[in-house]
């Protein structure tokens, strides 16, 4: 089979599966955006009738448990970096920046899951598959929850992440590819620089998509990517690609965003 042809069937495979997930993403970004600002979960729970509750044990460690009837959902807040929660914004990055690794897992990271974890494995349903989802920091955290979660036991449902850092490495990230990589979207924005970081250190896991800076709606297929392409002439730094609802970021290029 020419390579061509096959690159052809991979693109193919790829589109027809995104049409199926795109709902599902659009989805997961809306409440990664929304866990920055609870006022803004609010309004999103309240309208779509979903019983919601924040773990917050401390000002650093914060993600929302979200539950429907047949579902739940993990949604873990990135780096705080408004400029009037200057100290927030500082002990967040302390986390950060603590990049130690420890078992395969950035120790920054996980002390954070683990505060989280203490609280959510009380609240979650046993019976259900659990979903994890999370932007920056917290995509890296999403997938760290994800591998405990699975380690426990409990059932691994999808894991969507966008602009995620590296969080976990080695035979930890081998092992989590084997299992749940299959079940894990991670999301790039253009040249996001965050997705760059650690590369000695730490793997990135599951099946990327990348969404060039022409992308502006979910359905324009051409422009949506199973890998990321060696050269692109979008791939700016000029644009702000990383957050979740500034003109160059993942909420704009799923066409959630005007």
């Amino acid at each position: 089979m020419s390579v061509a042809k096959t690159k052809g069937q991979r693109l193919e495979s790829f589109r027809a599966d995104w049409a199926i997930s795109l709902p599902i993403i659009k989805d997961a970004a809306i409440l990664c955006n929304a866990v920055y600002d609870p006022c803004l979960m609010v309004d999103i729970c309240d309208h779509r009738m979903w019983e919601f509750r924040y773990i917050q044990p401390t000002d650093t460690a914060c993600a929302c448990l979200i539950k429907t009837p047949s579902n739940q959902a993990v949604v873990f807040r990135g780096t705080v970096t408004t400029p009037y929660k200057f100290r927030l914004s500082a002990r967040d990055w302390a986390k950060n920046l603590n990049f130690r690794r420890e078992d395969g897992r950035h120790v920054g990271f996980w002390s954070e899951v683990q505060e989280i974890s203490e609280e959510l494995f009380d609240l979650i349903d046993p019976d259900v598959p659990i979903n994890f989802y999370g932007h920056s920091q917290g995509g890296g955290e999403a997938v760290q929850a994800a591998d405990h979660a699975d380690e426990l036991g409990y059932k691994v449902g999808r894991v969507i992440t966008f602009g995620a850092a590296r969080s976990i490495g080695g035979d930890r990230a081998d092992r989590y590819q084997c299992r749940i990589g299959s079940r894990t979207r991670r999301i790039v924005s253009g040249s996001d620089p965050v997705t760059w970081l650690l590369p000695m250190m730490y793997d990135h896991v599951g099946t990327l998509t990348y969404l060039d800076r022409r992308m502006t709606t979910g359905e324009d297929y051409a422009n949506v990517w199973p890998s990321v392409r060696l050269w692109d002439q979008a791939r700016t730094w000029g644009q702000l690609n990383h957050t979740m609802d500034a003109s160059g970021g993942y909420l704009k290029k799923l066409g959630l965003m005007t």
